[in-house]
């Protein structure tokens, strides 16, 4: 069955790029030794599973990856596409998306959070006779996910510093991020929810200005975190 999901399609797309060679490597500074080569060769490429969520199913999904070695330090890094995080199946938009929700409505809890419609979101099983896993989306991943982007403090200041180079009357910034106090039990966790906010808002900003996401970078390791 064709599935008609914007992120299952780039991810589809991808592969397909991979395939015919058709990948370029669009890193400029080696995550490894910090050297501006001019260019990386190609060094390999590899499997790797992700999970995308349509509807009220997490499907798998079976991309490649190339790996690029820098001609500086012989290291070899992986680079990763828009929709990839590095030690992460979930794909990106599926992790902004509900991490974004959780961290701008006031009446959205992390069990909320993982619903939809009030229903779990489950694991597509893949099978006719039984098309649903036991698995669910649990609260916990939620709550993991803005705890990651809650810690990229200085990605966060970085791309400050960047739209206000670019444009001196974004305001981005100055929105406050207000936080419910019934989300948070400590001072660090109201902060860990905070830079989540801003984080997230901004890259609409950042993505009008420089025409990509401030996650292009983050995903390839050449993020500031």
């Amino acid at each position: 069955m064709m599935i008609t999901h914007p992120v299952w399609a780039a991810v589809v797309a991808h592969t397909q790029a991979v395939e015919r060679g058709e990948v370029q490597c669009t890193v400029t500074c080696c995550p490894r030794c910090g050297v501006q080569p001019g260019s990386f060769k190609y060094h390999a490429t590899r499997k790797r599973q992700f999970l995308v969520i349509v509807d009220r199913l997490i499907k798998h999904v079976v991309s490649s990856l190339t790996r690029w070695k820098c001609p500086s330090c012989d290291r070899t890094f992986t680079l990763y596409p828009e929709f990839a995080l590095p030690h992460k199946r979930y794909v990106l938009p599926d992790v902004c998306r509900l991490g974004g929700r959780y961290v701008t409505d006031d009446g959205v809890s992390y069990r909320r959070g993982v619903q939809v419609e009030r229903m779990a979101v489950c694991y597509d099983a893949g099978g006719a006779a039984r098309p649903l896993d036991d698995r669910v989306l649990w609260p916990s991943t939620l709550h993991r996910w803005v705890g990651f982007l809650g810690t990229l403090k200085a990605t966060l200041q970085q791309a400050w510093r960047l739209i206000r180079a670019k444009s001196s009357t974004c305001d981005v910034f100055r929105k406050a991020i207000p936080v419910p106090c019934w989300k948070y039990r400590s001072a660090q966790r109201r902060e860990v929810l905070q830079t989540c906010g801003r984080l997230l808002g901004i890259d609409g900003a950042h993505a009008k200005l420089f025409g990509v996401s401030i996650f292009t970078h983050l995903a390839t390791r050449c993020s500031w975190r």
